[in-house]
């Protein structure tokens, strides 16, 4: 089965959770691929709950302006429910952005780069990869000092914009890429 993306959503909040619902609930056997940011740090795959769905953290980094940018990855069981809920203690601006993925091999993490700033392009490092035919994944957060008001919706070097959202406090998206062949990809994002 060739690679695809299925679905993506995003979604923000102002309190500590934030309920993200995919247009329909994941097919079992596929893959869910999630961004979230906040403004205090504290965002991890323990954190998430979905039905149906084992997710685990990728990584995480700091952003530009405060808070971090997280993604993790979710396998997805029998009976997955299309609610994705994140809940912190603290954070009361968490944003956030999944895309769900067919056609991948049991375990298809193979690296992770972020990105995010305070610019209005975000860019993330270069990405070597080694297997071919796989999906990149690109998660940017920008803190809402001075890029925080618009949504992007361009991303460069091939990538196709996913989801994206915004709070007060900042901006996610994911934006991601369908390769065939082992390589070095990175990925711009500019807000408009």
């Amino acid at each position: 089965m060739p690679i695809a993306a299925v679905q993506t959503k995003a979604g923000a909040s102002v309190v500590t959770t934030l309920t993200i619902t995919l247009d329909a609930a994941p097919t079992q056997g596929n893959i869910l691929i999630g961004a979230w940011g906040d403004d205090a740090g504290e965002v991890t795959a323990s954190l998430v709950t979905q039905t149906g769905v084992t997710w685990t953290d990728l990584a995480s980094t700091s952003s530009g302006g405060g808070g971090t940018v997280m993604t993790a990855i979710g396998v997805v069981g029998a009976g997955a429910s299309a609610a994705c809920l994140m809940a912190t203690d603290t954070s009361a601006y968490i944003v956030g952005s999944l895309i769900e993925v067919s056609g991948l091999r049991s375990s298809p993490h193979e690296a992770s780069v972020l990105g995010g700033g305070t610019s209005h392009t975000s860019t993330t490092a270069s990405l070597a990869t080694v297997q071919p035919s796989q999906i990149l994944v690109a998660a940017h957060r920008w803190a809402a000092t001075g890029a925080g008001a618009t949504v992007p919706t361009t991303p460069t070097n091939s990538f196709v914009m996913g989801a994206a959202a915004r709070n007060v406090l900042g901006t996610i998206a994911i934006a991601y890429r369908i390769v065939s062949a082992a390589g070095s990809y990175s990925n711009g994002l500019p807000l408009t």
